[in-house]
């Protein structure tokens, strides 16, 4: 673990825990592992859900309120003068594979951290609200993935040419459609994994027919493999 990083703890949050407005001496940067929180901070609010990384300057005051399911959380401490931004949530991408590099420790592990810090600033994209057309179609991606037949589809849902819809999408979020997708089924395997089932099973019901497949795939967008990442959820 690099100098850098006073601790590392995976919290669990129960279902429908709530957080008072509070603030921290040190500085964070999280990984939602599971589940949902809303934060509220700064006169305004984010959604986190999985894999989406969040970075809090210490003094930040802030209010927490998790999901029906509750949430679990990898968090690293850092000094309170440490360089981030103030406040930001950064969806599912860079940001959670380099935090998991600085979480496996090893030789990179001090490399890892300096990308970490850069990939928040280098995540932002288009500014303002994005369309509403956009938001509601990555809304029905992220949350019901097996129900989403094409991108063709969803464009016509949306209403808008799917060379457009694609585009709309490269330009708010750095990702295409078919990589919102992707990361839909795999973040509904990341929700699957336990001690109670095996990987070959957890893959087979969110559509891989082949388990090296899905590892190859999971290590791509999240910087952890399915095994490594079970040991993180049992603590």
């Amino acid at each position: 673990m690099p100098d850098a990083v006073i601790s590392s703890v995976v919290q669990h949050y129960p279902p429908g825990a709530r957080q008072q407005p509070h603030a921290h001496e040190t500085t964070q940067v999280s990984v939602l592992l599971r589940g949902r929180v809303d934060e509220a901070a700064l006169g305004t609010s984010r959604v986190g859900t999985p894999f989406s990384v969040c970075v809090k300057k210490a003094g930040l005051v802030h209010a927490d309120r998790f999901g029906p399911e509750g949430a679990t959380v990898l968090r690293l401490d850092l000094p309170a003068e440490y360089d981030v931004p103030r406040w930001t949530w950064v969806g599912a991408g860079r940001p959670a594979r380099y935090l998991f590099k600085v979480y496996r420790g090893g030789p990179d592990a001090e490399f890892a951290l300096n990308d970490l810090v850069s990939s928040l600033d280098g995540e932002a994209h288009e500014t303002g609200e994005a369309p509403g057309f956009l938001r509601r179609t990555l809304e029905a991606v992220w949350e019901s993935p097996d129900e989403i037949g094409s991108v063709e589809a969803l464009a016509r849902e949306a209403g808008v040419h799917p060379v457009y819809l694609s585009r709309c999408s490269v330009r708010w979020t750095g990702h295409g459609i078919s990589t919102w997708m992707q990361l839909a089924r795999l973040r509904k395997a990341a929700e699957l994994i336990g001690p109670d089932r095996s990987l070959a099973e957890v893959a087979h019901s969110v559509g891989f027919s082949d388990q090296a497949h899905f590892n190859r795939q999971f290590r791509k967008h999240f910087g952890t493999t399915p095994g490594w990442f079970r040991r993180i959820l049992a603590g």
